[in-house]
């Protein structure tokens, strides 16, 4: 907004105030990168003296709402690592705060260090778990209520990690690190080569199939190859596409909507059946919805948990089920725990449902016994 040079004054008033906060404590201090420095100094309490003290200088070049320093610091309780370890712990504190504006400062702890510790050793033993096959697929039934009687209708595929050391993992403790450096493209068909041969397996057991939905990153979205992918692992297994149902978080289309719902269409295209995952979460575009080609909307689980207390929930979901008609596509409610959650969905006329009131995610062994009863595949 202000020019180059008005950007350089910024950074002088800053490198200012560092080099003389080093020489009152007799320690160093650098500049780190664009916009951000280093200073090693004697420990003391006062965080928030620094701080004031560039807080006040850049006052006078610019206003309050334009400035936002924040500082991560890591005391000498850590003697044993080195300069370059303090500073990266510092930054790694620092970072904590982004989009925080109520806090100028973090201290770099113990509870951060085992967080730290955590996420490195879960990218880390990623290649491994693979190879030895550390991760889980587990299916969670989907059924049709639009009868007199809840039907099978389809199975969500899972993902879980059976760690050496952290034990039996959830799937939100570490999807989300593997979404932010790519692995996730690595895990994603991981699952879904597990759920297509799991697919031929129970056809070859029962004689039919029952559809399986997977989970479709953003990444893979945005893989020119992703469509002869997933038709070479459906051919491979003996699989109709159409029984591969692809599950799409509806944030993914935020990202670049002209190359996603061209990646969509080209899928749907193949034969496959694209469902808008976590629909209502946050980032809902009706316009999106009439530019997006889709062949069933999930309810964001958010809505589900609070429909029996709160009417206005209940009533939104109402609206994304009368959407969904209107569309000539079915509902799909997650997450569904109760009896009355369940009626209030069937009088509403969601047609899908799953979650714990029926099962939780289980073996395929356990589908095995379900699969018993009656299924119907024409979701």
């Amino acid at each position: 907004i202000y020019g180059r040079n008005f950007g350089d004054i910024i950074l002088q008033t800053i490198a200012a105030d560092i080099t003389q906060l080093a020489e009152e404590s007799e320690g160093i201090g650098c500049r780190y990168n664009a916009d951000g420095f280093f200073l090693y100094m004697a420990h003391h309490w006062n965080y928030e003296k620094p701080l004031e003290r560039i807080q006040f200088h850049l006052s006078e070049l610019l206003k309050e709402t334009e400035i936002h320093v924040r500082m991560g610091i890591c005391q000498g309780t850590f003697r044993s690592i080195s300069i370059e370890q303090s500073f990266d712990r510092a930054l790694y504190a620092c970072n904590s705060l982004r989009e925080n504006f109520t806090s100028a400062f973090a201290v770099y702890d113990e509870k951060m260090h085992e967080e730290e510790v955590r996420k490195a050793r879960i990218l880390s033993d990623f290649a491994d778990a693979v190879e030895k096959r550390q991760f889980s697929v587990l299916y969670q039934p989907k059924y049709n209520i639009h009868g007199e009687f809840p039907v099978l209708s389809s199975l969500e595929a899972l993902v879980s990690w059976s760690h050496p050391e952290f034990g039996k993992m959830r799937p939100d403790t570490f999807i989300p690190q593997f979404e932010k450096n790519g692995l996730i493209q690595k895990l994603d068909k991981y699952v879904w080569k597990e759920a297509a041969c799991q697919m031929r397996k129970w056809k070859e057991l029962h004689g039919t199939t029952i559809p399986v939905s997977v989970n479709v990153s953003r990444v893979d979205l945005h893989d020119p190859k992703i469509v002869d992918y997933l038709l070479q692992i459906t051919k491979e297994n003996d699989i109709d596409p159409s029984q591969f149902l692809l599950e799409i978080t509806e944030s993914a289309y935020i990202d670049d909507n002209n190359i996603l719902v061209e990646t969509v269409k080209k899928l749907r295209e193949a034969g496959f059946k694209v469902e808008m995952d976590d629909f209502g979460s946050g980032y809902s575009s009706l316009n999106m919805l009439a530019t997006l080609p889709i062949d069933a909307i999930k309810i964001d689980i958010g809505f589900i948990r609070k429909i029996i207390y709160d009417k206005k929930t209940m009533y939104l979901v109402n609206v994304i089920i009368g959407i969904a008609k209107e569309f000539g596509i079915p509902c799909i409610a997650e997450g569904v725990e109760t009896k009355e959650q369940l009626d209030l969905l069937k009088n509403a006329g969601c047609e899908i449902v799953q979650g714990y009131y029926f099962s939780k995610p289980v073996s395929p062994e356990e589908i095995s016994e379900l699969r018993k009863k009656a299924i119907r595949q024409d979701i």
